[in-house]
């Protein structure tokens, strides 16, 4: 076994069978056809209990093209960030992988960062032109009517969950698919993530005032952009960063009324955009809604010293799993889900 920061556990490997495979590292794979396209998707279950009928528990990937199944010599690398134990006793557990992405890379196939990438760092084409919210939320709702039409999947409760960039993407799954009873709002952007960009900015600048002001010139080439086409790049384009960003999540979240549970370090640059969140969501009423700040923890819920520093010996991503599973059971569905 062996730990890395970006995707938690490196699953055991099975006596004869080789990285990479979905089967080896515990996973159902299914194929589902989306717009000329196939979604990667990958099921995890509770050993013995594929085929039990359990609801789903969907988790929406974050940021860049990575592939789903990392391997090198060693193994396979955790899909998840989190033991799934907690959650896959009660859930069939659901992730996609990203438009143009292969669903398995071999660790040294890809850059720094595991992202799937030429060797410029461009990324893929189709990734690039799809890399938008509306087509992840348009994608997911079409996988989980394929999968909710199996016998081992139930139509209730059904489960939305996302952290940093999925996060965003599950807000907006919880209003737009028909049927979502719970959300779990992990690490998000809840005004949008250019302004977390722009704290972190603040918080590094000494004096001189070029990395908050080259944002406010990123946002407005942004805007000014955002109906351009997709060109080959490095990074989000236009269009995405424009997408991302308007409406900020905080739009989808004040419109819900199923269980919310809202989860964050106190130390991540978005910490005040969700204590925002927590007062506007009292002022309007809302009664389902749960928070769990993370005391002095950043994005991924390492602890961060004085200095700021994360201490990567610290993971308490297996916590935060637990805590969400604690949740779901004291929380039932707060009405009957649309069909």
């Amino acid at each position: 076994m062996k730990a890395s920061l970006l995707f938690g556990l490196v699953l055991c490997l099975r006596a004869g069978q080789a990285p990479g495979q979905p089967d080896t590292a515990g996973f159902r794979h299914i194929r589902v056809p989306f717009q000329g396209h196939v979604a990667e998707v990958l099921v995890q279950s509770a050993p013995g209990s594929e085929n039990t009928p359990k609801p789903l528990l969907f988790f929406c990937q974050g940021s860049r093209p990575k592939p789903l199944l990392i391997y090198d010599d060693s193994g396979t690398y955790g899909v998840f960030p989190f033991r799934t134990e907690p959650l896959t006793a009660a859930y069939h557990l659901v992730i996609v992988g990203k438009p143009g992405v292969p669903l398995a890379a071999a660790a040294t196939a890809l850059q720094p960062g595991f992202l799937f990438a030429d060797s410029a760092g461009r990324f893929p084409a189709a990734y690039v032109q799809h890399n938008l919210p509306a087509y992840y939320v348009a994608r997911n709702a079409a996988v989980i009517r394929y999968l909710q039409r199996q016998p081992w999947a139930k139509k209730a409760p059904l489960v939305v969950a996302g952290h940093s960039e999925g996060s965003t993407i599950a807000a907006r799954m919880a209003v737009a698919v028909p049927g979502v009873t719970h959300l779990i709002y992990a690490g998000g952007s809840p005004l949008g993530r250019m302004l977390g960009q722009l704290v972190a900015a603040r918080r590094r600048q000494a004096g001189a005032d070029s990395a908050a002001e080259g944002l406010f010139t990123q946002w407005q080439h942004a805007v000014a952009h955002r109906h351009a086409p997709a060109a080959p790049t490095t990074g989000d384009t236009d269009r995405a960063t424009y997408a991302f960003n308007e409406p900020p999540p905080l739009a989808f979240l004040k419109k819900l009324n199923i269980p919310m549970l809202v989860v964050y370090g106190t130390r991540d640059d978005h910490a005040v955009a969700h204590d925002y969140l927590r007062l506007e969501l009292i002022r309007l009423g809302r009664k389902h809604f749960t928070f769990q700040p993370w005391v002095g923890t950043d994005h991924n819920f390492f602890p961060v010293g004085p200095d700021g520093t994360p201490d990567l010996a610290v993971f308490n991503w297996d916590r935060v799993a637990e805590a969400w599973a604690n949740w779901l059971k004291t929380n039932p569905p707060a009405h009957t889900p649309r069909r």
